[in-house]
């Protein structure tokens, strides 16, 4: 079967559903992260784990297109992308099982904020990401100024990580029991997350 050798307006536009799916994902999993495990319905979360774990599973179908990328350049590029979007893909796992094991237990008001906070930039981050790939048939500029400001973002990110670290320190007396710890890994993998679509948006803006 002769491959369609997609060219890069063809590789933006599939990582535009791609793009579209992480939107849902993050409002569904940012209505969770603000939301005290011991304050929340544990109906509400299953239901919401669900709902994630469908989709996550729906964006397995959308790497179908690497079957059509060039064997040149531009496709190792569109490779690079993939690994990066499919690293974003098994961070957001990740953060649902965290979540899952956390559930119900005590929790600081502070990783609340912390979790509302750096949720809101990746959701941001995301957002920047979309719209960058949905304006580029008519503003080919647009991934170039989208890719610097999920950068921009992606310091923010970790920047407010640092500054989260401390406090966390501060109001648990350094004690890293478990709740501390799941939450510095959600925390964490959040990072990843605005690191990872970084990493996506430069190798897309390198075609």
């Amino acid at each position: 079967m002769e491959k369609n050798n997609l060219d890069k307006k063809g590789i933006v536009k599939a990582f535009t559903k791609h793009a579209e799916l992480l939107k849902e994902i993050t409002t569904v999993l940012h209505t969770q992260l603000c939301i005290s495990p011991e304050g929340g319905e544990v109906e509400e979360w299953q239901e919401r784990k669900k709902e994630l774990i469908k989709m996550l599973r729906k964006m397995m179908g959308l790497y179908g297109f690497a079957a059509d990328l060039p064997a040149n350049e531009v496709g190792l590029d569109a490779h690079v992308s993939i690994s990066s979007m499919s690293n974003i893909q098994c961070s957001f796992q990740r953060i649902v099982i965290l979540i899952d094991s956390v559930y119900e237990q005590p929790f600081e008001e502070l990783y609340m904020d912390s979790l509302s906070a750096i949720s809101d930039k990746v959701g941001e981050a995301i957002d920047v990401f979309h719209r960058m790939l949905v304006d580029y048939p008519e503003n080919p500029s647009s991934i170039e100024e989208g890719t610097e400001q999920i950068a921009k973002i992606e310091r923010a990110v970790d920047e407010e990580n640092i500054i989260i670290s401390r406090q966390i320190s501060v109001v648990t007396n350094g004690d890293a029991g478990f709740v501390c710890y799941i939450m510095r890994k959600v925390v964490r993998e959040l990072e990843h997350i605005t690191d990872y679509l970084k990493a996506c948006a430069e190798s897309i803006n390198e075609m």
